[in-house]
């Protein structure tokens, strides 16, 4: 019954829809009208700083009986040095014993609370979070500062992580993508530290030891080098306390400096062929360095990167995908850190037209330099990004999340206040501006993980073309 119900709603919806088309009443060339985004609330904070030099940052909703707690450590992949992996490796085995519980232990009494307990490492900190009931928050916290103060890093734990990274690395070394995704980063950085991978390589994994994990940790997981948000139902005034005692035996030190050294890198156009013989589809990466999350063009940058390559209806996916059927997708993204990040465009097609998509992805990237974007598709994509902007600030996590971002990249505290106001502001002449300061053609670095017999001759186009293996050693 349920499914004939379906089936005739179904019937009304299309007839009704088709007597629409019939009528003139419904114009499938042009996206609906949007009415005028509504203005956007963003929770207010308050923050203190605890007796052992943490500082705390607080969000209220009393809306469930939940909270998120994030502890962020100013430390991060940046700082792994000569051993790419180190910052992901000491975030990965925290979760998986302490002095006290082993992972078995952990991961029972996690579950026994209902709670989410998580780490990561990114370029720019090491995070723990957990997620728990408000009812359940005395013993969340007791696992989650046990966790985050007694980490007991073991030759046994690290071995086990590392024999698994290295197989998922020989197994990624058949994936096109990763090999056009760690090669663009190759030649785009050179030998600065953003040229490795979070998750490190074969010979920096092999060489990485219990005492390189309690060194990093020692160095960088200090209360004077974090800060702790906390999302959720709760007051300052209760959660400081209970923080306080939880995280008492943690103490500040003399921290280390955390020296981001600039850099200038003179790029220059290189197209680049991972080769991977017979291979009947390439994967390709175009981009360049570009900003760091605190440069005052990040606004314009955000709107350039959604027209170009930022959701469904972007011009990459417009031409490669709707218009000469290249690809599935196309996307590209301005990955900002504390230090400038890159700008990329990625996508997969098949071999005989890489050359071809390259020419498009090009030209449509040299379109944003010379000419307008039209008036109908500009504020469509401004409507766009401000009406996604709240999607990404309704949960607890999502919350802390923005939060913790002002804090590590020292951005204004009305920053998300403003993001309406600051996307609006954005003009064409500010697009164009952008697009020739950072996605300066001659210097776009052009990556492509394929048959090289098969791609090489058509690419010359664009200049000279190197080949290289999987571990980037020249092909003849």
């Amino acid at each position: 019954m349920f499914r004939i119900k379906n089936i005739f709603l179904c019937i009304l919806c299309s007839s009704a829809m088709l007597f629409a088309q019939e009528s003139g009443k419904l114009d499938r060339t042009k996206p609906p009208k949007t009415e005028k985004p509504k203005d956007i609330y963003f929770p207010k904070f308050e923050e203190t700083v605890l007796s052992n030099g943490l500082k705390l940052i607080v969000i209220e909703n009393h809306n469930q009986p939940t909270l998120f707690v994030s502890v962020t450590v100013r430390g991060g992949s940046y700082f792994d040095k000569q051993k790419p992996g180190l910052s992901s490796l000491v975030s990965e085995l925290m979760t998986k014993r302490t002095t006290s519980r082993n992972a078995a232990q952990i991961a029972q009494e996690v579950d026994y609370l209902g709670a989410e307990l998580s780490s990561n490492s990114s370029w720019d900190a090491n995070r723990i979070n957990i997620k728990l009931l408000k009812k359940n928050m005395e013993k969340g916290l007791d696992i989650f500062s046990d966790v985050l103060i007694n980490p007991s890093f073991s030759d046994e734990e690290l071995s086990r992580e590392i024999k698994q990274r290295l197989a998922e690395l020989k197994h990624s070394k058949s994936e096109p993508n990763y090999l056009a995704e760690t090669r663009f980063l190759k030649v785009l950085y050179e030998n600065l530290p953003y040229s490795n991978t979070v998750s490190g390589d074969e010979e920096s994994l092999s060489g990485i030891t219990v005492e390189d994990l309690k060194s990093f940790y020692g160095k960088y997981f200090l209360p004077n080098n974090s800060y702790c948000v906390v999302v959720g139902d709760i007051t300052l005034k209760e959660i400081s306390g209970l923080l306080d005692s939880k995280l008492s035996n943690w103490k500040s030190a003399e921290k280390a400096e955390n020296k981001y050294e600039k850099f200038t890198i003179n790029n220059k156009r290189r197209i680049v062929i991972v080769d991977k013989k017979e291979a009947i589809q390439s994967s390709i990466r175009i981009g360049s360095i570009a900003i760091d999350r605190k440069d005052p063009d990040f606004f314009i940058a955000s709107v350039l990167n959604t027209y170009l390559g930022g959701y469904f209806r972007s011009q990459l996916n417009l031409n490669l995908r709707e218009k000469n059927s290249f690809t599935y997708g196309a996307s590209s993204g301005f990955e900002s850190r504390i230090l400038p990040g890159p700008f990329l465009v990625r996508t997969e097609v098949a071999s005989e037209v890489t050359a071809a998509a390259v020419k498009e992805i090009l030209n449509e990237i040299e379109a944003l330099q010379k000419k307008d974007i039209d008036d109908d598709r500009f504020n469509e994509v401004k409507n766009f990004i401000i009406g996604s902007f709240p999607i990404g600030i309704q949960t607890s996590s999502q919350l802390g999340a923005a939060y913790s971002v002002i804090e590590l990249y020292g951005l204004p505290n009305d920053y998300y206040a403003n993001y309406v106001a600051n996307i609006q502001k954005v003009t064409k002449s500010d697009i164009r501006k952008v697009a020739k300061k950072f996605l300066d053609l001659s210097k776009l670095t052009i990556v492509i993980s394929g048959d090289s017999k098969s791609t090489k001759e058509s690419l010359k186009v664009f200049g000279n073309v190197e080949v290289v293996d999987a571990d980037g050693k020249p092909v003849k």
